[in-house]
């Protein structure tokens, strides 16, 4: 319809991850030069470090008061890919953001507006210290596409991480469930455990699987099936990531308060803890 605004679900496939960055500064005002080059160091931080991890150069971009790293791939605009995404723009979120330069987690949305380089950026009044600029790109030759197991490799790093901090940060939820049990949780067979509550559905690559959300019942969307992962255990305690936001925080502890019977599927007993 004529003059209607792009939803998501109009946009079939994803051809662009773009990430980017803009210095905190006064609303409705353009950046200083000295702020746009906060926002150039941490665009090439985020870029530096995807290389490091095999990802292609990205396209380099100036939208006018901050700095964008575009990188080309072809995934299906799916509820598959959403789940994919959103631990990576999550996490990178929780890295990269903070008082001095934003990271814009919205852009992950396919049906967002998005910046057209050439075009000139007036926000404001234009001013020596605060001008109107131009949008620029420099486009690699060639610009290649990211492997899509590169972004799922991502992804499983960011949920580790979120896994991570909602085990061990101090600053958990005061409702975090203490974990009482005799078990030794790094020996907990996770994959019979949810099994054996008909949670378990697939194995996806080496030590993760999908499985279906113990609260799924309570997710908003209509995918309430999808969405949900288990980790092996790797030297620590296995796993739990829930890409839906009603689980945000959700970690193994929450799924042992649960189900309430991990101790079984664990093949040692914590040290120093009592039998029976």
């Amino acid at each position: 319809m004529a003059g209607s605004a792009l939803r998501d679900s109009d946009v079939a496939l994803i051809t662009r991850l773009p990430f980017d960055f803009d210095p905190v500064r006064p609303a409705g005002v353009c950046s200083t030069a000295a702020e746009l080059e906060l926002a150039f160091g941490r665009r090439n931080a985020l870029a530096a470090t995807l290389r490091s991890l095999g990802w292609p150069l990205p396209l380099h971009a100036k939208s006018g008061n901050g700095y964008h790293a575009v990188y080309r791939c072809r995934l299906p605009c799916s509820t598959e890919t959403k789940q994919m995404l959103d631990p990576i723009y999550r996490g990178q979120h929780r890295e990269l953001d903070d008082d001095v330069v934003s990271f814009d987690r919205t852009v992950r949305n396919p049906g967002r507006i998005f910046r057209l380089y050439g075009t000139v950026n007036r926000k404001g009044p234009n001013t020596p210290e605060r001008p109107h600029r131009r949008s620029a790109c420099w486009i690699p030759n060639p610009w290649n596409k990211v492997d899509q197991r590169l972004i799922e490799r991502l992804a499983d790093r960011y949920a580790r991480d979120a896994i991570s901090v909602g085990a061990g940060s101090s600053e958990s939820r005061s409702d975090r469930p203490a974990v009482a049990g005799n078990g030794d949780y790094r020996t907990l067979d996770i994959v019979a455990w949810f099994s054996s509550h008909g949670l378990y559905r697939r194995p996806i690559d080496g030590d993760k699987h999908s499985v279906y959300c113990p609260w799924r019942a309570e997710h908003s969307t209509p995918h309430g099936d999808t969405g949900a992962v288990i980790f092996e255990a790797d030297g620590g305690w296995p796993g739990f990531y829930c890409h839906h936001a009603h689980c945000a925080g959700r970690t193994i502890r929450a799924v042992m308060d649960l189900l309430g019977d991990a101790d079984c599927f664990c093949s040692a007993r914590f040290p120093g803890k009592a039998n029976g």
